[in-house]
């Protein structure tokens, strides 16, 4: 009887260990909430995009918090009575020798009612006609960096009122150049000045004497006169390509030219094969015809340039002559 219940003990506790093994390795059912997440190539894809639009859009709004702050501050400033201002002055000579120093003196104030702040100020020079390169700084005063054709200076603070002056020593051995200062302050304001010089030596060195006159002043309508146009060479530098444009007014037509250079009649406009080489001291010459056509006031007007002039920027030699046609 004992040996009978041992076996019946025995038997219950297998069932038991049965029946705990199956709820052990029981599947997961699909409504599980542990069952893994699995992100697809395409969800990927989406969540990439929407990622990097959202981080575009933070960014965007992060630009505009800046722009809408500055714009703010610089109401309040308004709002509060407060006028930044700053007045910006360069002087200089008109003229000046070529191989010459001159003086030039910069002049910033503070004009508003507040200091300011990250003054600084740049100069350069522009050249009006001339060579790039014939003009530099020599020197300026007050802590300023300086490179050839260009100085710098860092201010710093400017109070209520102040004032201060750079003087600056420069060198040109061209024709015409200006000097332009800008200077920038961290408060936003942005101001201009320039002076310009003409430096004489370099016009003597290539100065052309243009000379026009017609040899009968007064025409009827169908006669003809003879307009002669005259270049001397005056300076002590070589041209080269000089250059002749003549244009007629309405009340007489160029017929036929003649001269150093072959002449070229186009309706009312001559213009001449340009003359290679002129040598100081030289001469050159050429003669056009013209018949009258109509009454009036007739002005002729002749250019003249070189490629050397035009290699300096110089502008066009103007001359006019008169003819009074009845």
């Amino acid at each position: 009887m004992l040996k009978f219940l041992e076996i019946i003990g025995a038997a219950l506790f297998i069932s038991l260990m049965v029946c705990s093994c199956s709820k052990a390795i029981e599947p997961r059912t699909k409504n599980s909430s542990s069952k893994p997440s699995l992100v697809t190539p395409i969800k990927r894809k989406n969540f990439l995009k929407e990622n990097t639009q959202q981080k575009s859009n933070h960014l965007q709004i992060k630009t505009q918090k800046k722009i809408l702050s500055k714009t703010n501050h610089h109401k309040k400033i308004a709002s509060n009575g407060i006028k930044p201002g700053l007045n910006v002055s360069v002087s200089c000579p008109g003229i000046a020798f070529s191989g010459k120093r001159a003086r030039v003196t910069i002049v910033i104030e503070n004009t508003g009612n507040i200091q300011l702040s990250d003054v600084t100020i740049r100069g350069s020079f522009i050249t009006v006609y001339g060579k790039p390169d014939s003009i530099s700084f020599i020197s300026a005063e007050g802590c300023a960096s300086i490179s050839d054709r260009l100085a710098t200076w860092d201010v710093g603070l400017l109070g209520v009122g102040e004032k201060k002056e750079y003087p600056v020593v420069i060198l040109c051995k061209g024709c015409k150049h200006c000097l332009r200062v800008t200077v920038n302050t961290a408060e936003g304001i942005h101001e201009q000045a320039e002076c310009c010089t003409k430096w004489m030596g370099c016009l003597l060195e290539y100065r052309l004497l243009l000379e026009c006159f017609d040899t009968t002043d007064s025409l009827a309508v169908s006669e003809e006169t003879t307009y002669v146009i005259e270049v001397t060479h005056q300076g002590t530098s070589l041209h080269r390509n000089i250059k002749i444009e003549v244009i007629f007014p309405k009340e007489i037509s160029p017929i036929s030219g003649s001269g150093d250079s072959t002449c070229i009649i186009m309706g009312q406009r001559v213009t001449v094969i340009p003359y290679l080489e002129l040598l100081p001291r030289r001469q050159i010459k050429w003669k056009i015809k013209g018949k009258a056509i109509q009454p009036g006031d007739a002005r002729v007007r002749v250019y003249l340039t070189s490629g050397s002039l035009e290699e300096l920027n110089f502008p066009p030699t103007t001359e006019e002559e008169s003819t009074h046609v009845y």
